[in-house]
């Protein structure tokens, strides 16, 4: 998911869902856990939008957040998740709309 939360960008994205997410935009404890409106971008070739019905944040999200196993700022937490595929990109040719699925080791849940 890319972290878009600036107001104006929903403005420059008509059309595009939005959803509440928690955003890490600086390594700390857990007051740099901040929940905000994020744009979710289309998906790009090789991907999937998927609507989560279940994500799983560990110990390994702690890490990230203070900054011990660092990821690129903002990031959300969470490296696994299941749910419904919504939408898939240029090449996608392995899941289609309406799938379950789930997966592990992808930023981002």
């Amino acid at each position: 998911m890319t972290c878009q939360s600036d107001p104006e960008l929903r403005e420059q994205r008509p059309g595009r869902p939005t959803v509440r997410a928690i955003v890490v935009e600086q390594h700390g404890g857990p007051e740099v856990l901040k929940v905000k409106d994020v744009v979710l971008e289309r998906p790009g070739s090789g991907q999937a939008l998927v609507r989560l019905a279940v994500a799983g944040v560990n110990f390994v999200d702690i890490y990230q957040r203070r900054g011990i196993d660092p990821r690129p700022l903002p990031f959300t937490p969470g490296l696994e998740g299941a749910g419904l595929v919504e939408e898939v990109g240029e090449g996608v040719t392995n899941v289609k709309p309406g799938d379950r699925v789930a997966y592990a080791r992808k930023p981002g849940a």
